[in-house]
C-alpha cells in the first residue's frame, strides 16, 4: 500500500483520509484519526474529545469507551500518554504507531 502521508501542499479532510485508509475496525480508525490529528493537523497531543470529534468528522462508528480503546493502543505501543490536554488524559502516537498507520496497518516483523 502506498504511504498514508499526502503529497506536500495537499492535506485531505479527515473523512477523505479515513476513507482512503480503509480501517478494518474502530482500533484502526482511532489510530488513523490520531495520525491525521498529529501528522496532518499539527496537534501536539489529543484527548478523548478530539477523538470523539474525529470519529464524527470521519463518519465512523466510535467505540463505546474511547478511553479504553486508546489505552488498548497504549498497551500495543501504538500510543503513549502525553500528560493532560484541557484537564483530560492526552495521548500521542509512538513511532511504532506512525509506522503502523503509514504501512496500511501492517504489523512490524
Amino acid at each position: 500500500m502506498e504511504s498514508a502521508r499526502p503529497p506536500r501542499g495537499s492535506v485531505p479532510s479527515l473523512r477523505q483520509f479515513i476513507f482512503k485508509l480503509r480501517p478494518a475496525n474502530y482500533q484502526q480508525a482511532l489510530l488513523g484519526i490520531a495520525y491525521h490529528l498529529e501528522v496532518q493537523g499539527g496537534c501536539a497531543s489529543f484527548n478523548v474529545h478530539d477523538l470523539e470529534d474525529g470519529f464524527r468528522d470521519a463518519k465512523e462508528s466510535a467505540p463505546k469507551n474511547l478511553n479504553d480503546a486508546a489505552n488498548a493502543e497504549v498497551d500495543k505501543d501504538h500510543l503513549m500518554e502525553a500528560g493532560k490536554k484541557d484537564n483530560l488524559k492526552a495521548w500521542v502516537l509512538t513511532n511504532k504507531g506512525v509506522r503502523y498507520v503509514e504501512s496500511g496497518f501492517q504489523e512490524e516483523q
